[in-house]
């Protein structure tokens, strides 16, 4: 229950998507089973930056969402283990804490230097075709890479 608004009250979506929600997900699993579902358009919105400007997100829909957490709990396990182990972000069960905790040993080790980047736009810059054609050396089910793509 997470898409709650402002004032408490659950997104109208949500509210929909659980009144049904068996009928719901059998419909979603049916879909992607014959390979006929298609995501949606995204929701742009504008987020405030401390530092003035605006941050602009793409909200998908429930149903969309849905479908990407599916694929996360498919494709993490799978993934994870490939990343580097200086990688924090976006990473299950790894945050700041862990982040801090690497330096403090890397300078408990000897190391001196640290570099910290933030590269301005970066998930629209990164090709898409790389993404995929790096997914596909680790998973061999095509109708997976479909839906990642």
């Amino acid at each position: 229950r997470d898409a709650a608004l402002a004032d408490g009250h659950p997104d109208t979506e949500v509210a929909a998507f659980e009144a049904n929600a068996a009928r719901n997900l059998d419909e979603l699993g049916t879909a992607l089973a014959d390979g006929e579902w298609l995501a949606s358009p995204v929701r742009k919105v504008e987020i405030p930056k401390p530092s003035g400007g605006v941050r602009i997100l793409g909200v998908p829909c429930l149903i969309d969402r849905v479908v990407e957490r599916a694929l996360l709990r498919v494709l993490d396990p799978v993934i994870d283990p490939l990343l580097m182990p200086w990688s924090f972000a976006y990473r299950r069960g790894l945050g700041a804490k862990d982040a801090l905790a690497a330096l403090a040993e890397a300078r408990d080790s000897g190391m001196s230097w640290v570099a910290r980047s933030d590269i301005e736009d970066c998930f629209p810059s990164i090709p898409q075709w790389e993404v995929l054609r790096r997914l596909r050396e680790v998973v061999d089910d095509e109708r997976v890479i479909h839906l990642v793509g």
